[in-house]
């Protein structure tokens, strides 16, 4: 039932006479994220726009019916050929791991900017203190020392040393002036850019 309902494009081409070919080439290739259909589209996009401005011209009707019959025709069996690799891309698009993580980097991509425009609203909702929420992100601000263990490349020892530092100097003013004070490693930096957040204290 999935490939079926998932090749309803495919219907639009044969019972559209392939008028509404552009249209679903247009759509797999966006869906599917294949750039070279989303050129097809584009060709028989012209072809389609050819084939109507012969048809109002009386002496070009015979070319407008045997571009109408190679429209048809070319885009059905072009679809045909390509359904298999559309249901593959397709499935693999709407793999649940994927999905999982497409939906984590838009929940840390949703904090971060609530951390950027409202820290004080970030911090109330609990934005960085537990990695399993809000994408995954920590503040290394408020999180405990657990939490901050929990960073790519870190582990207790680091944790509780930055919980220490954090207590002495008051707290970071940035995730740049996190990583000097601790004199992390640079090997460090993107994971803790990617994951971290810095909300006033």
């Amino acid at each position: 039932m999935w490939r079926l309902a998932n090749s309803w494009w495919l219907l639009l081409i044969v019972f559209s006479f392939g008028w509404f070919a552009w249209a679903a080439f247009a759509w797999v290739g966006a869906r599917a994220r294949h750039r070279t259909w989303l050129y097809w589209a584009g060709f028989y996009f012209v072809v389609t726009a050819v084939f109507f401005a012969l048809l109002a011209v009386n002496a070009a009707q015979v070319l407008a019916g045997g571009i109408f019959f190679l429209l048809w025709a070319g885009s059905s069996l072009h679809g045909l050929l390509i359904r298999r690799e559309v249901l593959e891309r397709l499935g693999f698009q709407e793999h649940p791991r994927l999905m999982s993580a497409r939906s984590r980097a838009l929940q840390r991509d949703v904090a971060e900017e609530l951390a950027r425009r409202s820290p004080q609203v970030a911090l109330e909702a609990g934005v960085g203190q537990d990695a399993d929420t809000f994408g995954g992100l920590i503040d290394i601000n408020h999180a405990p020392a657990d939490e901050l263990a929990r960073l790519p490349g870190f582990d207790e020892a680091l944790a509780d040393e930055i919980v220490k530092v954090r207590e002495e100097v008051g707290g970071f003013d940035s995730v740049l002036d996190f990583a000097t004070v601790l004199d992390l490693s640079p090997d460090l930096m993107p994971a803790v850019r990617e994951r971290t957040v810095c909300l006033p204290r």
